[in-house]
């Protein structure tokens, strides 16, 4: 399986939530690293729990942040990152086969590629129109 290439295009302009966005790339890179050289299922276990740690740490400050700015997308937003955590919960729980890592893996980079480019960049352009009103 090929690494997953962070790019300029995900940045929202909220440097510490674009540095989270990046940072759990680099862990989803990191699964992806593993399974490529054969790693055994506890190595794949500490992985996969890390990211899915970060994954609600980073939900928690994205929320936070909107709720802080009366984002009036938020309840919508939250509700999909409450998707996610579902999902990955069933997914990354227990020993996970390699097949099951490279599908938590996959789910993680497809959604938060298209999450950061449309629902986390609508936050972005309300954060930039505020301060442009301001």
């Amino acid at each position: 399986m090929q690494k997953f290439i962070w790019s300029e295009k995900y940045e929202m302009g909220i440097t510490h939530l674009d540095s989270q966005h990046q940072y759990m790339f680099g862990l989803a890179n990191e699964i992806v690293r593993l399974v490529n050289k054969g790693a055994n299922t506890r190595e794949l276990t500490e992985v996969i729990e890390s990211l899915v740690e970060y994954v609600q740490l980073h939900f928690d400050a994205e929320e936070r942040a909107m709720e802080k700015c009366g984002y009036p997308g938020l309840d919508e937003h939250r509700q999909q990152h409450v998707d996610l955590t579902q999902k990955l919960f069933r997914l990354g729980l227990g020993q996970p086969s390699t097949s099951q890592a490279l599908e938590l893996t996959k789910l993680v980079i497809h959604w938060m590629q298209h999450h950061i480019m449309d629902s986390d960049m609508d936050f972005g352009m309300f954060i930039k129109d505020r301060s442009n009103t301001s």
